[in-house]
C-alpha cells in the first residue's frame, strides 16, 4: 500500500472518535417542547395538539411536551420576544399556516391583529390539521355573506382572535361589514345561545363557529362538543363563501391565503345526542363552500435540526397509525407537506423538515 494512502487512513481513524463526540446528542434530561396554539380548548386544532403532546409524553424516550392556548398576535409580539434564546428554541407555535404563520414572518396583518416584528426565523415543519370553518344559520334565506346585511352574528369572545379577524375581512370584502353586529360569547355558552336563538328576529341570526373536517377514514365529521350540539338542535345551513370574496380578501391582506373548500350535501356525520336517535336532518342540506385553513407545526431557526427531524419521524413514520387514530385525521407524510402558505420557499422551511421530506421523496406543495 502506498505511503500516502496509509497516512490518509491513519488520519481518518484518528479523527473518527473526535467526529463522533461532536455529533449532536439529546441532553440526558431530555427535551421539553412548549406547544402553543392560537385556538381555544375544545376546538379541533387544540384537541389535535393536546393528543399529540400526550402521545409524545407517553411514548418518546427524550422528547416531552406541554401545551397551551394563546391569543395571537400578542403572544408572538410579547411572549416569544421575551423568551431567552434557549427557551425560544423549544417554544413551538402551532399556528394556522395560511394566516398566522405568513403574517408573523412578514410582520404584517390587519391593524387589530398586526405582528409588530418580522419573525423571519420562524420555519415551516408540517401541516397537521385542515378544517372547514363556516358561518351557520337556521335561516334558509341567508345563503351568502352578502345576505348577512342587518344581521347579528355570534362570535367567540376572544376579541381580535384569528376567527374574528378573518370574518371581519370577509364581511369587508362582501361589502356588509358596517351592516352587521357581532355578539361575542364563550364556547361553553354557544349551545344554549344556539338552542334559544338562531332564527330571524332573535338574539343572533348566524354563528361564526361551524367546523367540519375529514376524519381518518376520509369521511366528513364534526366534534361532539360544541359543534354536534348545534347540528342536533335544528336544521342548520352553511352560508356559502364565494370565490370573489376569497380573492378580494387575499388581495387586500399581506400574508393571507384564504382557501375555500366545498362540503358535499349530506356528507357530515354528526355524533348523535347522548339519549335517543339523532334527528333526520341533512348536514349540510346543500353543497356548502366554506373557509379552509390548516394548522401546522412550526419551529425556529435555533431549534436543532435533529429535534425537528425526530419529531416528524416519530409522528409520521414510527407512530402514524396510532397518531391518526388519536387525532382522528387522515395524516400522512404527503399531507404534512401540503401547505397552504403563499409563496413558500425553501428558506422558510426548517432544515430538519427539508431533510425528512427529501429522504421520503416528498416535495413540500406550494400553492400558486
Amino acid at each position: 500500500m502506498k505511503k500516502w494512502l496509509i497516512c490518509v487512513l491513519v488520519v481518518i481513524v484518528t479523527l473518527m472518535p473526535l467526529v463522533s463526540s461532536c455529533a449532536w446528542k439529546p441532553p440526558e434530561e431530555g427535551i421539553l417542547l412548549d406547544l402553543y396554539i392560537p385556538a381555544p380548548p375544545m376546538t379541533p386544532a387544540y384537541n389535535a395538539m393536546e393528543a399529540t403532546a400526550k402521545m409524545l409524553n407517553d411514548k418518546h424516550e427524550w422528547i416531552q411536551a406541554a401545551w397551551k392556548s394563546y391569543d395571537t398576535p400578542d403572544s408572538v409580539n410579547d411572549i416569544f420576544d421575551e423568551l431567552t434564546p434557549e427557551e425560544k428554541k423549544y417554544a413551538l407555535p402551532w399556528p394556522t399556516i395560511n394566516f398566522s404563520f405568513a403574517m408573523a414572518r412578514a410582520g404584517a396583518g390587519p391593524e387589530i391583529h398586526k405582528y409588530t416584528n418580522e419573525q423571519t426565523d420562524l420555519k415551516f415543519v408540517g401541516v397537521v390539521d385542515q378544517v372547514a370553518w363556516g358561518m351557520l344559520t337556521a335561516d334558509p334565506d341567508i345563503k351568502t355573506f352578502e345576505d348577512l346585511a342587518g344581521k347579528r352574528i355570534g362570535t367567540t369572545d376572544d376579541g381580535p382572535g384569528l376567527p374574528q379577524v378573518v370574518l371581519t375581512e370577509i364581511l369587508r370584502a362582501a361589502g356588509v361589514l358596517e351592516q352587521v353586529e357581532y355578539v361575542p360569547m364563550g364556547v361553553l355558552e354557544m349551545p344554549g345561545k344556539w338552542g334559544a336563538t338562531g332564527t330571524p328576529g332573535a338574539e343572533i341570526d348566524a354563528l361564526w363557529f361551524g367546523q367540519a373536517w375529514e376524519n381518518k377514514d376520509g369521511d366528513w365529521t364534526t366534534g361532539a362538543f360544541p359543534f354536534a350540539v348545534f347540528l342536533n338542535m335544528k336544521q342548520t345551513y352553511w352560508v356559502n363563501l364565494s370565490q370573489d370574496i376569497v380573492d378580494g380578501v387575499n388581495a387586500a391582506n399581506v400574508g393571507f391565503k384564504l382557501g375555500a373548500i366545498t362540503i358535499p350535501k349530506g356528507s357530515i356525520t354528526v355524533p348523535p345526542p347522548e339519549e335517543g336517535e339523532p334527528p333526520e336532518w341533512v348536514n349540510p342540506p346543500e353543497d356548502a363552500t366554506s373557509l379552509q385553513w390548516a394548522s401546522a407545526l412550526v419551529a425556529w431557526d435555533s431549534t436543532e435540526e435533529e429535534v425537528v427531524y425526530e419529531l416528524l419521524k416519530f409522528l409520521f413514520v414510527d407512530n402514524l397509525t396510532e397518531w391518526s387514530e388519536k387525532i382522528d385525521r387522515p395524516v400522512s407524510i404527503e399531507s404534512a407537506a401540503r401547505t397552504l402558505y403563499p409563496g413558500l420557499t425553501e428558506d422558510a422551511i426548517h432544515a430538519g423538515a427539508l431533510k425528512f421530506y427529501k429522504e421520503h421523496g416528498v416535495e413540500v406543495k406550494i400553492p400558486e
